[in-house]
């Protein structure tokens, strides 16, 4: 029996890893976008229907926004900062630039 050289399975086992590894997914600046790729996926777990902020809606989400202000929304600023979430995963910087040009362009329920 011929045995083959660690250093030659070292790379397929490399890829077989590489197959499993998900995407971020892209987001768009609208609210339609930002919500169910970032609220859903990181932050409705802790503010869907409990304390502080919930983002179980457009109306209840512009509660964490300051419209055409992202340097003083909550949310962008949560998010910017790492400081959420707490618990989940933590959108990619493409997701939180996103976020920032959906409020600077008025937050609106696109």
């Amino acid at each position: 029996m011929t045995r083959m050289p660690i250093a030659l399975l070292l790379p397929l086992v490399l890829l077989a890893g590489c197959a499993t590894i998900k995407p971020t997914a892209t987001v768009s600046p609208t609210y339609s976008s930002i919500s169910a790729n970032i609220l859903s996926a990181s932050c409705i777990h802790c503010h869907g229907f409990m304390g502080g902020y919930n983002f179980s809606s457009y109306a209840n989400t512009l509660k964490a926004v300051d419209a055409g202000n992202p340097d003083s929304s909550p949310l962008y600023l949560s998010l910017s900062s790492g400081k959420m979430p707490k618990l989940g995963s933590h959108p990619s910087a493409q997701q939180i630039q996103a976020v920032r040009e959906w409020i600077e362009a008025g937050a609106l329920d696109n």
